[in-house]
């Protein structure tokens, strides 16, 4: 096992789609969820539930560590990493923004531009929070042993 360099860990965040962002609550307990993501200009962006118990928590604490992990079915070869950072929901709350969000969502799922079309007007622009989590990346450190004799 050895660590992964910055450029490794920045192809593995680009790399995938799917993670866990890794809270802590009001009352201090540990809280996680799986999402997909996309990233840009350094940082990461999900779609969730902007009155859930993760918005609650980045209301009280905007520390976060988003992790991703990978291996093959006997862990012969593995690599993660963890993004340490702040969180917040995106604003302005405009219909532009959303559409925007679910666009580059469903490109980095593999999907179309239009992907998600059929979802867009569910999140329309109100006084509600936008459910475009915006993730500010400050170190990523990660583990590795891709390059190393893999044998068992």
């Amino acid at each position: 096992m050895r660590k992964t360099n910055e450029q490794e860990a920045k192809d593995l965040l680009k790399e995938f789609s799917w993670g866990t962002l890794c809270s802590v609550t009001p009352e201090g307990n540990p809280y996680a969820i799986e999402f997909s993501y996309f990233t840009e200009n350094d940082k990461i962006y999900a779609i969730i539930n902007p009155r859930g118990q993760t918005s609650k928590n980045i209301k009280v604490n905007k520390n976060i560590c988003f992790k991703i992990c990978d291996t093959d079915k006997n862990n012969k070869k593995y690599r993660a990493i963890s993004c340490f950072g702040t969180a917040k929901f995106s604003s302005p709350n405009t219909q532009e923004k959303i559409v925007d969000a679910w666009k580059k969502l469903g490109i980095a799922l593999g999907k179309t531009e239009t992907g998600f079309k059929g979802v867009w007007n569910r999140f329309s622009p109100s006084e509600k929070p936008l459910p475009l989590l915006e993730i500010t990346i400050k170190n990523i450190s990660g583990v590795t042993n891709y390059g190393q004799n893999n044998s068992i």
